[in-house]
This record gives C-alpha cells, structure tokens and sequence, in this order.
C-alpha cells in the first residue's frame, strides 16, 4: 500500500468507516473490527457501499407502457395524459 492509502484507510477508520483486510489477494477480503495495521504483510481498504438499486416510475395505458419513465412518481403523474390506467414503479435487482 501507499503512503496515501494508508492515510486513508487509518482516517476512514477514524471516522467510523468500515475496514475490510485481505492478506494480500489470497483469501479476498474480509470485515475486520480492529485492525492490527500490519502494513508489511496486509491490505486494508474502506469496505465499499452496496449499490444502490435504480428505481423508474412507468405510466401504463390501455395500449401498454408509455414510452417514458421518469425518476419520480411526481414526475410520472405531470407528464400522464387522462387516458393513463396507472403509474407502475420498477426497481432494478442486483446479483
């Protein structure tokens, strides 16, 4: 790791962040709740955020979906004509 890297995982963890520690690529990388800091042999990291899933809202007419989705039901319900059925949400699911 470098100098830099090592700042920033020491403060990361400083402010509560969560660290994950790999013993450099030969079991991946695991949650560690007080890390040794052995920086000869180990790697710390700031455990990454899980994504956050993409959500749409659709208007749906008697011919089917409309064309445009927007980002939220508000936007949704602007944008309808008087022949819209409903307003469906869709929410992207992550592997």
């Amino acid at each position: 790791m470098t100098e830099k890297e090592i700042i920033d995982v020491v403060t990361a963890f400083k402010d509560g962040k969560p660290i994950q520690v790999s013993d450099r690529g030969l079991r991946g990388w695991v949650d560690i709740r007080r890390p040794a800091w052995d920086f000869c042999n180990l790697d710390y990291r700031v455990k990454s955020e899980p994504p956050t899933p993409q959500e749409i809202w659709v208007n749906t007419y008697s011919c089917g979906l409309g064309l445009d989705a927007y980002d939220t039901k508000y936007e949704a319900d602007e944008n309808a004509t008087v022949s819209r059925i409903a307003c469906k949400k869709f929410r992207e699911v992550l592997d």
